[in-house]
């Protein structure tokens, strides 16, 4: 009988880049990405066998509008398949096994031109419903947030002008700080407005709560960003 071990996946991600002044000085940036993992096996008894053992790395370079893939080293080798890169040990030895894939990519700056005015307000089709909608963490319902958007979309008729200064203020009056961020809870969008510090998304959360309490629809997106900025 084979006794199969436990075993616990962890990933961690590294990243290195190219880094320059400013991204958008330049078409093309050259970036290569590290990503490294282990899955440590721990033997329910002295001996064991494990016939053969998989790790499934979902979160890695595929190929977008906006890069390029240069190319890609995976160690030891790896099978894509569907959405997962897949490693395979068969008869694994040893109880640490560690994989990493390794990848050259180009990105390109392929920001859209705005080429005609959207007027403001505007009336969006029904399927962008949702993404108006108040949430626990985009609390657009929220009477401080309704007031601070209107205040800032006043006398505005151009829907990429609003936008604009949502977004300027959010950066201007809100202070990037890593203190708030703990591993189980993001603060709410007027908790953000309230004491004008926040990390990421809770800046995220805020900018989208004032966007949906003027019934711009708005939603999360995420992604890996390189920047000069200090902190």
């Amino acid at each position: 009988m084979k006794n199969l071990a436990l075993c616990l996946a962890f990933l961690l991600l590294l990243s290195t880049g190219a880094y320059a002044e400013s991204l958008y000085d330049y078409e093309t940036l050259d970036i290569e990405l590290i990503e490294n993992g282990q899955v440590m096996i721990e033997p329910k008894y002295a001996s064991y066998y494990v016939d053969y053992l998989r790790a499934y790395l979902y979160l890695y370079p595929k190929e977008d509008n906006n890069y390029e893939i240069q190319q890609t080293t995976a160690t030891p080798s790896a099978k894509e398949v569907d959405d997962a890169l897949i490693y395979t040990w068969h008869e694994p030895r040893s109880t640490l096994l560690e994989f990493s894939l390794k990848s050259t990519l180009r990105s390109s700056s392929n920001m859209p031109d705005i080429k005609q005015k959207i007027t403001f307000p505007t009336q969006f089709p029904a399927e962008f419903k949702d993404y108006t909608r108040a949430t626990a963490h985009i609390d657009s319902n929220d009477e401080r947030i309704k007031a601070l958007a209107n205040e800032l979309a006043e006398g505005e008729d151009d829907l990429f002008v609003v936008l604009f200064k949502l977004g300027s203020w959010v950066e201007q009056n809100v202070e990037y700080d890593l203190s708030t961020l703990t591993a189980d809870v993001s603060q709410k969008a007027s908790w953000v407005l309230e004491n004008r510090v926040g990390v990421c998304d809770e800046l995220t959360s805020l900018f989208i709560a004032m966007a949906r309490s003027l019934g711009i629809p708005a939603r999360f997106i995420t992604g890996v960003s390189y920047t000069t900025h200090p902190s």
